[in-house]
């Protein structure tokens, strides 16, 4: 079956560069701490001093617990990368034990964040038993959930400061029918746009009803932020 099938909704913004480069920076880091833990972990189980069966035994039932609190952390993780996806991260508890006490948003990253890291200890210990495995979907799903855990807080973060989020609309307004009359509502406009990209549409919570009724509107929509930018 085919693991993401999604539409690109939103345009590219560049106002979210900054964003980029810090998650860029988060995986590089993320990349090396897991290598590191893996390593370590595998590493340690293999100079065990148990024979063969011992050994997968203990591993089992590391492996078990560890599920038994993070579930995503059993098998290859295609399942919870689908649901991270679909914008769905209460699935991937809903068989933990722990379901019950997570009950906030920030809960739900702290669930992601450990999940992200224990993985490369689930995998240390999988194969550092005599387990079978690699790092391909592992590295698949530590790549989901450390995306989506960032991308989550931040929108926490930025709703708790009470900032209009960065991210454009999904649906773009329908296109202007007039010009603007006055370069000067134009630029207070644009201004506002520029500082406030989610109220674009809530002329009266901005205070620049003029500046809108003069400015590029449509007859039965909003303000076209896209127009005024290109015409500014």
């Amino acid at each position: 079956s085919i693991l993401l099938n999604f539409r690109l909704k939103e345009a590219f913004n560049y106002y979210n560069i900054p964003f980029y480069i810090v998650l860029a920076l988060l995986c590089g880091f993320v990349s090396v701490i897991y290598a590191k833990i893996f390593t370590g972990t595998e590493n340690y189980f293999k100079k065990l001093k148990m024979n063969a069966y011992s050994k997968a035994l203990l591993g089992g039932v590391l492996i078990a617990i560890l599920c038994l609190f993070l579930p995503p952390l059993f098998g290859e993780g295609y399942n919870s990368i689908k649901d991270l996806s679909g914008m769905h991260p209460d699935r991937l508890f809903e068989k933990s034990i722990l379901r019950d006490f997570i009950t906030s948003p920030w809960l739900i990253i702290l669930f992601l964040v450990l999940v992200f890291i224990l993985k490369a200890v689930a995998v240390g210990i999988t194969l550092g038993t005599g387990g079978n495995g690699g790092n391909f979907a592992p590295s698949l799903l530590v790549g989901a959930f450390l995306g989506f855990a960032f991308s989550y807080s931040l929108q926490k973060f930025l709703q708790l400061l009470h900032r209009p989020r960065l991210i454009i609309p999904t649906e773009l307004q329908p296109p202007p029918t007039q010009p603007c009359s006055d370069p000067r509502h134009r630029l207070r406009l644009l201004a506002h746009v520029l500082l406030f990209p989610r109220h674009f549409h809530m002329p009266h919570q901005l205070g620049i009803d003029k500046a809108c009724s003069e400015g590029r509107v449509s007859q039965n929509g909003p303000c076209d932020r896209h127009a005024l930018a290109l015409s500014a």
